[in-house]
């Protein structure tokens, strides 16, 4: 077991990324959770537009809404 000595920026960039999207994803559970807020005022303000999307979809199905595109892809297109 070694470690990298030649890791890249796109290495990183991709590490990034993925922890990036685990952390949308967990957000974006967390605000269907219950009424999608958390006691933590931090953690509450992260899940406010994950909140927002969560109303429009009271009713609908889930398994499409945790799978769908998250509020920071716009992020991407830039």
């Amino acid at each position: 077991m070694g470690t990298y000595s030649h890791t890249s920026e796109e290495m990183i960039r991709r590490i990034v990324d993925c922890l990036q999207k685990r952390w949308e994803n967990s957000l974006r559970k967390r605000a269907v959770m219950g009424d999608g807020r958390s006691p933590v005022p931090l953690l509450d303000g992260l899940l406010a537009p994950w909140r927002s999307q969560e109303r429009y979809l009271r009713g609908a199905d889930l398994r499409v809404y945790l799978a769908g595109p998250s509020p920071t892809d716009q992020l991407d297109a830039t």
